[in-house]
């Protein structure tokens, strides 16, 4: 995962005031752990662990990457994995899509998750445990290096995130996951899949609530979404747009006409990303949404716009460090064959991907090979 300056929690905190968390919350009992921030009785599995690929600068190094066994990864929903107060997101679709909880009676213990498009909500509002959070972005999107996958992890901060402390899924720095303590020992990749030391499918036992309305607390500025009747971002393919206007639901269509099937009625509020379009059909233009159907401009508002992203076809600039090169391979694995060295800065084609081997998130370059996604920075041009 491309690394979160701790700039953005300084940011969050001074736009939120510097506040004093009630003595409430650490009043409550300390819990026993946190669930899989997915609904109840979905698998998923962790194809990075700790210490390995993206997961070695301090603030991430106890992190899990998280993608779902039974069922799609992408669109996927996210609840809350324990109860608390938010301690900082990214406006919904954008950035690295990163949204944290500071725990209830865990003594300052925050969780985050990233790569997920997060419903807008306050600073400090109360979360509770179970509660829908959002949507895991789908491959390319917020920040996930062209995989869709759940980036989670734990740390503590005594300086508003100034300073971020990792903890492990395990007592006593941090809390078990799903009840399975999963204590750091150094070595790279642990708990990641494939691996020596797979943890193997995590089984959810959280369970979808009602969302909370929403918190008097005014919203920061750095998380709040432009107002869907005024839409700044135009529609094109790869923006994030919000249902609006629809007066309940706006109909989401098997194809671009009044005549298609409809498949879903989408809630006023509804956060969606655009596929493709338009099309003009009975007097509209019809945009089509990422795994949900076609649906009429007029019910649609632009929130943000796409940040770069790798794909087939698109473009990228090496970056493996001032002075290094990137490791081209002849097939997708740190085991295949080394087919050329690229230097940082190289501009490069991508011709195809993501192919997941050994954890890790390859692309194969247009006249040259394969390579780990890491080590790319997508670009428009």
């Amino acid at each position: 995962m491309p690394r979160l300056f701790v700039v953005l929690a300084v940011v969050a905190m001074a736009a939120a005031g510097a506040r004093a968390v009630p003595d409430t919350a650490e009043a409550q009992a300390p819990p026993a752990g946190i669930r899989l921030p997915v609904p109840q009785g979905q698998s998923w599995r962790a194809i990075q662990g700790y210490n390995g690929g993206t997961h070695t600068s301090l603030p991430e190094r106890y992190a899990l990457d998280l993608v779902r066994e039974d069922g799609p990864t992408g669109g996927a929903d996210v609840l809350a994995p324990a109860a608390g107060t938010l301690w900082f997101m990214h406006s919904p679709g954008s950035g690295n899509g990163c949204l944290s909880i500071r725990v209830d009676g865990s003594n300052g213990l925050i969780v985050q998750m990233c790569h997920i498009i997060a419903r807008p909500f306050a600073a400090d509002q109360r979360i509770d445990a179970g509660q829908v959070l959002g949507t895991v972005g789908h491959n390319g999107a917020v920040g996930n290096n062209g995989l869709a996958h759940i980036h989670l992890s734990m740390h503590r901060t005594p300086d508003y995130g100034v300073t971020r402390i990792p903890a492990p899924f395990a007592l006593p720095d941090g809390l078990p996951l799903e009840g399975i303590s999963m204590p750091a020992d150094g070595t790279a990749g642990q708990y990641g899949c494939p691996g020596a030391s797979c943890r193997g499918s995590f089984v959810s036992t959280n369970g979808a609530i009602a969302p909370a309305p929403p918190s008097s607390v005014a919203v920061p500025a750095a998380s709040t979404p432009p107002a869907p009747a005024a839409p700044s971002v135009p529609l094109r393919s790869g923006v994030v747009a919000r249902v609006a206007g629809a007066g309940d639901c706006a109909n989401a269509r098997e194809a671009p006409s009044l005549s298609g099937r409809i498949v879903k009625c989408l809630p006023d509020g509804t956060t969606v990303t655009v596929a493709d379009g338009p099309v003009s059909a009975d007097g509209r233009s019809w945009w089509k949404l990422d795994g949900l159907g076609w649906t009429a401009g007029d019910y649609l508002a632009g929130v943000s716009a796409p940040t770069p992203s790798l794909r087939a076809g698109g473009r990228a600039v090496v970056d493996a460090g001032q002075g290094d090169c990137l490791n081209v391979r002849e097939t997708p694995g740190t085991e295949s064959k080394v087919l050329t060295c690229l230097p940082s800065g190289a501009r490069v084609a991508v011709a195809e991907g993501p192919r997941e081997a050994g954890s890790l998130a390859w692309w194969r370059l247009d006249g040259h090979g394969w390579v780990a996604a890491m080590y790319l920075q997508p670009r428009d041009d």
